[in-house]
């Protein structure tokens, strides 16, 4: 009997001496009590390319303010007292366009191009800025973009959009009349080359690129394109195709047996993407440069290494994973991004 009380005595000991792990949470997510957070201390600054110096200029805007994205973009700039985690969201008023980020720091230095976690993009809207810190009342800040962002003029460290059919990018479609056809290789001259504006993607106009052919035969390959990918090893804060990321929309039009096929070419091989494209409509394909590979001959399997300074990006029209005699595929917003996708 002894015992049991002795030992129901240390037991009680024990778990009055221990606080609820709970009762811990507070202090450790929250800043200190000398931690100070004010409206300003959170900065918003316009990025505005310079043509002369080919650079982003950065202009700090006050609450409220009309930003200009087909000129740059968006630095979001915090200096706190300590380092703590903190989240930015950032959300349209009038649509369901969003993005955030996070992170644990002490000097918060963002540039926001209008990318979003998902579709749609932001277009010309009322937008919030609201930065969040446990414990502490958000900041916020309110703005509207006058023109919708078109990526022409983003960070290196960021990405490079190539071209989007809509005269924009650092390859842009030349001419004033692209609908004559493409300004590249073209390798069947039975592939039609069309621009549509009726069914838009999500970006620019809503021009963008379609192949077309319609055959007697059952065929795998249906013709192809390309565009010279001139210096672009040059244009990126790294050339390493591990830390790159090919973006780009691709549109089913209820044709079976329709392939994914578009890549780079390099010194004559051409390195791919390939799939089913078995979706009706818009949808973003993301792929790394280094996984980009060979798919046929004596090189099949080798994968995309390194970046020249001469290249071509490929699109191509192909049946798969069975043959077909009637095919459609449409391109728009072809984007490379550094570091991680464009949609996560």
């Amino acid at each position: 009997m002894k015992n049991l009380l002795k030992s129901v005595f240390v037991i009680s000991i024990i778990l009055s001496s221990c606080k609820s792990p709970i009762e811990n949470n507070g202090p450790k997510i929250c800043p200190s009590s000398k931690f100070v957070f004010e409206q300003q201390d959170l900065k918003l600054n316009a990025l505005v390319y310079n043509e002369t110096s080919e650079k982003l200029v950065s202009t700090e805007v006050a609450d409220g303010s009309s930003i200009d994205f087909s000129s740059g973009g968006l630095n979001i700039y915090a200096e706190l007292d300590e380092a703590i985690n903190w989240e930015v969201l950032i959300n349209s008023k009038t649509s369901s366009a969003s993005y955030s980020f996070s992170g644990n720091s002490k000097v918060i230095d963002l540039n926001w191009f209008g990318q979003t976690n998902e579709l749609p993009f932001f277009g010309a809207e009322a937008v919030e800025v609201k930065l969040l810190i446990a414990c502490k009342n958000p900041l916020i800040y309110n703005f509207t973009i006058s023109s919708r962002p078109n990526f022409k003029h983003v960070a290196k460290d960021f990405g490079l959009l190539l071209r989007d059919w809509d005269k924009n990018g650092y390859y842009p479609v030349a001419g004033n009349t692209p609908q004559n056809g493409p300004d590249g290789w073209q390798g069947d001259l039975n592939v039609t080359f069309t621009h549509d504006s009726l069914n838009p993607a999500y970006s620019g106009s809503g021009k963008y690129f379609s192949l077309y052919r319609q055959s007697e035969n059952k065929l795998w390959y249906f013709g192809a394109t390309t565009f010279d990918l001139i210096n672009i090893n040059t244009l990126l804060s790294t050339n390493d195709p591990d830390s790159l990321y090919l973006n780009v929309f691709l549109k089913g039009d209820f044709y079976e047996n329709t392939g994914i096929e578009f890549g780079i070419n390099k010194s004559g091989a051409n390195y791919m993407k390939t799939g089913t494209l078995d979706w009706n409509g818009w949808k973003m394909v993301s792929v790394k440069l280094s996984d980009l590979m060979v798919t046929f001959g004596s090189s099949a399997g080798e994968k995309l290494s390194s970046l020249g300074s001469n290249m071509q990006f490929v699109l191509s029209l192909g049946a798969n994973p069975e043959q077909a005699d009637e095919l459609k595929v449409s391109y728009d917003f072809v984007f490379l991004s550094v570091g991680k996708p464009l949609f996560e």
